[in-house]
């Protein structure tokens, strides 16, 4: 039977056999996410389309607690869109479940994959009942509170590199069904972030005659 996530070894194989096979060296990304990791999925399929301004691709593992199905990928979702974070065929990065109970022992592991940077995501639910069709200007008691947000740091460090938050994927039927998506608004600041901090190509120089 096929299961949905690779094993830790099966992944730092591939890893290295892309490291060894590209010509720019892809950046290996884990974006990681305790439960089902619904918005660390959403966040790696954002971020599997984009490339470094130096022409480098990404290599992305997304590292969840759970397995997540079908049915728990529910949230305003198509059918087609449900499948695509859920069937292991169609996702165009590499999918790990970590089942350590600790925050620790989940860091240890993360940091055994040998990514170059690391992205944590957290889903921070609202304890409230609310009736709005959008985020405000600021809390109001009819205002849903409930937001995502991730942090960016390089491999081994505690330095915080870059973090941000913004409401979760949401249709906002009374504005004609406008979506509102964080995942692509979060991929393009971390890109961002990335090519301001990692080294650029330089043009070839020629000696004058």
């Amino acid at each position: 039977m096929r299961t949905c996530c690779l094993s830790l070894n099966i992944l730092l194989l591939l890893f290295a056999a892309s490291a060894l096979s590209a010509q720019t060296y892809p950046l290996r990304l884990c974006v990681s996410q305790n439960e089902e990791g619904y918005d660390a999925l959403k966040l790696s399929l954002a971020l599997s389309s984009r490339r470094l301004k130096s022409g480098a691709s990404l290599a992305i593992v997304a590292i969840t607690g759970k397995e997540l199905r079908p049915e728990d990928a529910a949230r305003e979702l198509r059918p087609e869109e449900r499948r695509s974070l859920t069937d292991p065929s169609t996702l165009p990065f590499a999918r790990l479940l970590l089942t350590e109970k600790s925050e620790k022992a989940r860091n240890a592991r993360i940091e055994q994959l040998g990514c170059d940077y690391n992205i944590k995501v957290f889903f921070h639910q609202s304890a409230e009942i609310f009736d709005s069709d959008g985020p405000g200007p600021g809390p109001a008691p009819n205002e849903d509170r409930t937001y995502v947000e991730y942090e960016l740091r390089k491999a081994g460090s505690k330095k915080l590199l870059e973090r941000s938050s913004a409401p979760p994927r949401t249709i906002f039927v009374r504005q004609g069904r406008r979506l509102f998506d964080p995942y692509a608004l979060f991929a393009d600041q971390i890109i961002k972030k990335l090519d301001s901090i990692r080294p650029q190509p330089t043009g070839r120089q020629t000696t004058p005659a």
